[in-house]
């Protein structure tokens, strides 16, 4: 069946010629400013990580280097422990035990209860500490504190869920800064399958000066009053199960990166300002990872530096609104991500949704690549503007980039549902290429 065609009077007809010759202008001058070719690919950021790291073989856990052991009992309030090899020792007082070791190759193996107790470790050489459905809280301090020159092994085995319970009584207790329930200084490797639960009453879950990597356990931070993580070194989730519940950033590497490799991981902020992940830079080589945030101004990703993702899946739901700052004479908004330099998408699934009031799904100060992987932005965000101060407003942004973006390949979609006339779904302030197989 052929559909008759439109007949046009000669009123129309001229106009119709005049918006086709505009139309053609447009079309001229969009292809003078391009400059890239639709069909070669525009690459803006000079390294990209591509290669998965490989784990180095001292973060192994090799059960055969460890021949000497020591068996640390709790029995509610008191503690006691086996024989102890030549160049280890013990101070016990009440249910606190501390632990000096001056050799290699040593395992403690701890196991019973205590509400009020603690434990300390110091080695000098690598060690290897193992529990085996231990409950171990604290009324007056942290539960448990590592202090490892080398490489400290905390192993989780067996059915029963090992716990570590910072819960003081003193009313002046947050005050102390490295409040937490497990204490650490070195690197230190949380493996070994079993499961770990924490509370961190006072601040934190986990804090530490050194680095964090967390192979094959199952984690749950249950509650923490300020981070629930927080490593002044880099954090890297090689494998396990972790949920994590915090008051304010709930994986913190205050000046290091932080790389997801393999697990499933699910974090949850809830404070203002509260990130779901917060680092120098980073890197997503794999893992299943869920952040949902809902405090004001709080990000799921949050880089000093750069974001990298090159597989994995990755959902960041965030809420809440944007704060003032009378100083700045401005706002400080939510996003799924943020990143002080460049953003690279290599592949994998990412599916942001804001809903947070002028909040923005990307929010990018340096350069923004994508070559291949699905990106899904959401934003249902309205604009903001400040009742007496004119010029301090906020809007609701897809992505918002301050130089190029370049969409290389891949599929990207990007919906924006909110209202205000500064919303948008895309801006960049240098320029926006979509080139390639995008």
């Amino acid at each position: 069946m052929h559909c008759a065609p439109f007949f046009l009077s000669p009123r129309r007809t001229r106009m119709k010629k005049v918006l086709s010759f505009i139309f053609s202008l447009l079309i001229m001058a969009a292809c003078t400013q391009q400059k890239t070719p639709l069909t070669a690919s525009h690459d803006i950021l000079d390294s990209i990580p591509k290669e998965r790291p490989v784990l180095e073989d001292k973060y192994n856990l090799d059960k055969s280097k460890f021949d000497k052991v020591v068996d640390i009992i709790f029995d509610n309030g008191a503690v006691q422990h086996s024989k102890l090899p030549q160049g280890v020792s013990a101070q016990i007082e009440g249910g606190d035990i501390r632990l000096a070791s001056h050799i290699s190759g040593v395992e403690f193996r701890l196991s019973g209860f205590c509400n009020n107790g603690s434990i300390a470790f110091t080695s000098d050489s690598s060690m290897l500490v193992t529990l085996g459905g231990v409950a171990l809280a604290s009324r007056k301090g942290t539960p448990m504190k590592i202090n490892c020159r080398e490489v400290a092994f905390v192993q989780c085995i067996g059915r029963a869920t090992s716990y570590l319970v910072d819960a003081p009584c003193d009313a002046k207790a947050d005050t102390v800064k490295s409040a937490a329930a497990l204490e650490t200084m070195g690197e230190v490797v949380l493996c070994g399958g079993g499961k770990l639960a924490l509370c961190g009453k006072r601040r934190y879950a986990i804090n530490g000066i050194g680095r964090l990597l967390i192979n094959d356990i199952v984690l749950m931070v249950e509650n923490s009053v300020r981070d629930a993580i927080s490593m002044v070194g880099g954090i890297a989730f090689v494998k396990g199960n972790i949920h994590i519940n915090s008051t304010k950033d709930a994986i913190k590497a205050k000046k290091g990166n932080v790389l997801f490799l393999d697990g499933n991981i699910s974090l949850n902020a809830t404070g203002e300002k509260g990130d779901g992940v917060q680092a120098d830079n980073i890197y997503m080589y794999g893992s299943n990872v869920s952040i949902k945030t809902s405090g004001d101004a709080s990000r799921g990703l949050n880089a000093k530096g750069s974001v990298y993702i090159l597989d994995g899946s990755l959902s960041v739901f965030t809420s809440g609104s944007a704060t003032f700052s009378p100083k700045k004479i401005d706002y400080s908004s939510n996003a799924c991500i943020k990143c002080e330099k460049a953003m690279y998408v290599g592949g994998g699934y990412v599916n942001l949704e804001n809903s947070a009031t002028a909040g923005k799904g990307i929010n990018c100060n340096g350069k923004l690549q994508m070559n291949d992987g699905i990106l899904l932005v959401r934003n249902y965000g309205e604009d903001i503007v400040h009742p007496t101060i004119a010029d301090a407003h906020a809007s609701a942004k897809g992505i918002k980039c301050d130089s190029t973006i370049a969409i290389n390949g891949g599929k990207i979609e990007v919906l924006v549902f909110g209202k205000g006339e500064r919303c948008e779904g895309m801006e960049s302030k240098d320029e926006i290429v979509i080139s390639g197989d995008a």
